[in-house]
């Protein structure tokens, strides 16, 4: 069956338009009531998925995606999230390719969507070949749609974009090109993967069984030092209209109570070019009262997987409270408002100013065993892992799972083996046998730990040895 999804989709007029920042990713979305009422609506519908490639260390499926809209309209990007097919975790390549959309007329997107799965982080290859053999599967995941609209309204928003999360849960089609003779020799080539690592059906040899260990080692050593972030503020024009923007990140704790995340959950505002050029040229300007910050421990979650908002620490309460936020740290980018291009300075993603440390008024009480190290007896990492998170609020909390992939530092970053979307920015990258290495600040990099223990200021009995 097809899946279908909606959107909604902010009203926001076309003022400025970024040149070289309109692709960058951001886990702010709007959440004001007229964004709920006055913006148009998209239909998405998951046609079908498609065996793209099997190799000997992963597999990749091509999905066919159809948008429909209401209004006419370009889309930007399309980005989905914590997707997982048969329960499986999937890797999707963010289609960053804007095409237009008439008003109420399908349209598949230029490209089909390339997800992968890669086998070191499955505990059985059989959730895999069952879903090949049966050509079904059940899909879940969060789908993004960066969207630009034509000019109708006074407010400027993140510039003309809006991008809204949209969860999907369903069954759809799984087909083998070429036939029922390629779907037999596809079986066979994933059989002897399976082989290869010494499963038959669920049987896990020894290489599987060290890689479930580790996961559970993660989760049992790190998960509970997780937290959740949550952050929100209030945009206000000239004219008094006003709208409020939640942004969503991870952070760890270290020792008893510091939790360090990224500014830019903390100041998202400050990353974003469009509302940097806005703020610059008076038409909006973020409400100082309006800015809140809530921290909760992943593993607090109760159950039945809610939460009430005073299981948070919160800022405006005083249950937790900002210790160190370094220096900004600025680069210059293009805009063009009009006819007239001119620059504007937003602070940079990748840099090690993107921290913040916390400290909760009350000792957290999961476990803390970070193993921490500010020294380096290797600059390269074959077996690392991050944890992402779907984001979401106090009362209604994202899901947390695990990403392993490859790592190397060079110079004052780590270039990450495998790219990243923005549910695992903050996240510490763990390397097996060093522990925490780094800390996530983008799709492609993390920044080392020593150096964020330099810029936070984080005193050495925390830091680690």
């Amino acid at each position: 069956m097809k899946a279908t999804f909606k959107l909604s989709l902010l009203a926001v007029s076309v003022l400025a338009h970024s040149l070289f920042a309109v692709d960058t990713p951001s886990n702010c979305r709007d959440v004001s009531p007229q964004s709920l009422t006055a913006a148009p609506s998209v239909d998405v519908m998951l046609q079908k998925a498609s065996l793209r490639k099997i190799f000997s260390d992963r597999l990749m499926l091509d999905v066919t995606l159809t948008v429909t809209a209401v209004r006419d309209s370009s889309i930007q990007q399309v980005t989905i999230r914590d997707l997982r097919v048969n329960g499986i975790p999937f890797y999707a390549d963010t289609i960053r390719e804007q095409f237009s959309l008439q008003a109420h007329r399908p349209s598949f997107l230029p490209h089909p969507l390339v997800i992968t799965v890669h086998y070191h982080d499955l505990d059985s290859i059989a959730p895999l070949r069952q879903a090949l053999d049966n050509g079904k599967a059940h899909v879940t995941g969060t789908a993004l749609v960066e969207i630009r609209m034509n000019p109708f309204a006074k407010l400027v928003l993140l510039g003309t974009r809006a991008e809204t999360p949209v969860f999907f849960q369903e069954d759809i089609v799984l087909d083998f090109p070429g036939g029922p003779l390629a779907k037999a020799t596809g079986l066979k080539v994933l059989d002897a993967v399976g082989g290869s690592l010494g499963e038959i059906g669920e049987t896990m040899d020894t290489v599987i069984a060290n890689s479930s260990r580790w996961r559970r080692e993660l989760w049992q050593d790190y998960a509970p030092g997780l937290f959740q972030a949550y952050s929100r503020f209030t945009l206000k024009d000239t004219d008094g209209n006003s709208a409020t923007l939640e942004c969503s990140g991870m952070g760890f704790r270290i020792g008893q109570s510091g939790v360090v995340v990224t500014k830019e959950v903390l100041q998202p505002w400050k990353f974003n070019p469009e509302i940097v050029a806005e703020t610059k040229r008076r038409h909006i300007k973020v409400d100082p009262a309006s800015v809140d910050l809530w921290i909760w421990p992943q593993t607090s979650a109760p159950a039945n997987g809610s939460h009430g908002l005073n299981s948070a620490y919160r800022l405006s309460a005083r249950q937790l409270s900002v210790v160190e936020v370094p220096p900004d740290d600025m680069e210059a980018v293009l805009m063009r408002t009009g006819k007239k291009i001119g620059k504007l300075s937003v602070h940079r993603r990748n840099s090690a100013s993107n921290l913040a440390l916390l400290q909760l008024a009350t000792v957290a009480k999961s476990n803390d065993a970070h193993n921490l190290t500010t020294e380096r007896s290797q600059d390269h990492w074959d077996d690392g892992a991050v944890f992402r998170s779907s984001g979401g609020s106090p009362a209604h909390p994202g899901e947390t799972d695990l990403v392993f992939l490859s790592a190397t530092e060079a110079g004052n970053r780590i270039s990450l083996g495998s790219p990243l979307d923005s549910s695992a920015w903050g996240s510490p990258f763990i390397a097996r046998e060093a522990g925490v290495v780094g800390i996530v600040q983008d799709e492609n990099s993390a920044i080392p730990w020593q150096q964020a223990v330099q810029v936070l200021k984080v005193k050495t009995t925390l830091a680690g040895n």
